[in-house]
């Protein structure tokens, strides 16, 4: 079985809780390569770094009492 790296783990922490949770586009600028691709592209999202940056600012305007943490692995938790 493959191990995921510590080093990647908190690469998902970074972006889960600061991006997604804080809505620190700062982080995700750093954290996401110019040539991003999403191979999970959402509905009416284009799949590169400005579709997915799109994608997280709305999520963030819409559900405001969302609270992501990241658990472990690629798990994440609703709070």
């Amino acid at each position: 079985m493959h191990s995921i790296s510590e080093e990647a783990k908190a690469v998902v922490r970074r972006n889960t809780e600061e991006v997604q949770g804080k809505g620190r586009f700062d982080v995700f600028d750093e954290l996401f390569a110019d040539d991003f691709f999403d191979h999970t592209t959402q509905p009416g999202s284009t799949p590169d770094k400005a579709g997915v940056r799109k994608l997280y600012g709305t999520s963030a305007k819409l559900f405001q009492i969302f609270t992501p943490r990241f658990i472990g692995s690629w798990q994440m938790e609703i709070a």
